[in-house]
């Protein structure tokens, strides 16, 4: 008698679970909850506390959730953004068209609740590294690449089995020539047996193909930090990517110094900004050239536009490459923001009173007293120790 009883409790349990995955999560919920309308609201709070959340209604319910509210924003598509400070921000919290239209929502109000985190897929956070190498032309642009590739792919090997950091890298070309490409190839697959990734599109292409070989360059990255892998991009250059936009985008109707386009800005800003440092996770560092000097305004807009941008510029100068000194790098104007956080307590002092040094040298002989000093030091520690006892 009690196994029968059992067996027909358990078909009862069957089918009322059946009955209710087989009806539309709005049904289901309009038979749980009466009409709110016609309760005041004590009664309302009363039940509202005495519901329970159906997992098969709402599956993203077990993601931890925090208390937000923003000025509502709504774009064209009918989906908004909550912003806390009026101002668009990376605290913006994304609010779907559905519940816009659920609760009649307009621009300008005031919306508070709970939210959850993004999940792990859709967005990662942190904060990275972007260098800007600012270069003329005929200055030693793609030596210097190279020889960052491989000062990169030597410090930190792909490849190596030890504990030490790992760093996967990418040479992004846009716009270069053809004889250009096949040298930043056989570099980098040199210096990382063949591990590192080029991807590389020539001058003579069409714009559209051009700019979709840097969008496609970056989502890969992108996906290779995704999974804690420390990723380093140089771009070469941002100056070219961005004319290829300027081009292959449709005209906005509004026209910069040189005929430039201001929408064909965001998409390289886009890729430039891209880099970041994600907490216990991995990293994007991007270097990307820009040119100067070359006799076009919109070069030169390029520039002012993405100058302070980066969290480093390293700037190149023609006089010392023409006299056959490398790295022609101007000393005085390029540093890094915040280079404090680079340094020890007993190491910035140094770096002071180096830089107060080369200030006392003319221009066209700092560079090459730097590199006359740095050859007769082993380490950088033995180079800024001979400072301080000079």
């Amino acid at each position: 008698m009690v196994a029968k009883k059992s067996e027909d409790t358990a078909q009862k349990e069957k089918s009322s679970v059946s009955e209710l995955v087989g009806k539309p999560a709005v049904e289901t919920i309009k038979e749980d909850i009466p009409e709110e309308s016609s309760f005041p609201v004590p009664n309302l709070v009363g039940q509202a506390s005495g519901l329970v959340v159906d997992e098969r209604v709402l599956p993203d319910s077990g993601l931890p959730t925090e208390f937000v509210e923003g000025i509502l924003d709504i774009a064209n598509e009918g989906s908004g953004l909550l912003r806390p400070k009026f101002a668009a921000s990376e605290h913006d919290i994304y609010i779907s068209a559905s519940q816009i239209r659920r609760f009649n929502l307009r621009v300008g109000d005031l919306v508070g609740g709970q939210a959850r985190r993004p999940k792990e897929n859709e967005r990662y956070w942190g904060f990275g590294q972007r260098a800007l190498i600012v270069s003329p032309p005929k200055a030693g642009k793609t030596w210097l690449l190279k020889d960052i590739i491989s000062g990169i792919a030597k410090n930190y090997p792909e490849n190596s089995k030890g504990k030490g950091k790992k760093v996967h890298l990418m040479a992004v070309l846009i716009g270069e020539r053809p004889e250009e490409v096949t040298d930043i190839l056989r570099a980098t697959k040199e210096a990382t047996d063949g591990l590192g990734e080029v991807a590389a599109s020539n001058f003579d292409e069409a714009p559209v193909d051009q700019t979709r070989v840097g969008e496609l360059a970056l989502e890969r990255a992108k996906r290779i930090v995704e999974h804690g892998v420390d990723v380093v991009i140089l771009l070469d250059s941002i100056t070219r990517m961005a004319r290829a936009y300027n081009l292959a985008l449709p005209t906005s109707g509004r026209t910069l110094t040189g005929g430039f386009d201001p929408v064909a800005l965001y998409p390289a800003k886009k890729f430039f900004g891209a880099a970041r440092k994600i907490e216990n996770g991995g990293s994007l560092t991007i270097i990307g050239t820009c040119l100067v000097e070359t006799g076009s305004r919109m070069d030169d807009l390029i520039y002012e536009e993405f100058k302070g941008t980066g969290n480093m510029e390293l700037h190149l100068t023609r006089k010392l490459a023409d006299r056959r000194v490398f790295p022609s790098i101007d000393v005085s104007r390029s540093g890094t923001r915040q280079e404090e956080l680079l340094y020890g307590k007993d190491a910035l002092p140094k770096i002071h009173t180096l830089r107060r040094m080369l200030e006392l040298v003319s221009e066209d002989e700092r560079t090459e007293t730097l590199l006359e000093r740095l050859k007769k030091a082993e380490t950088n520690k033995d180079f800024l120790d001979s400072l301080k006892v000079a």
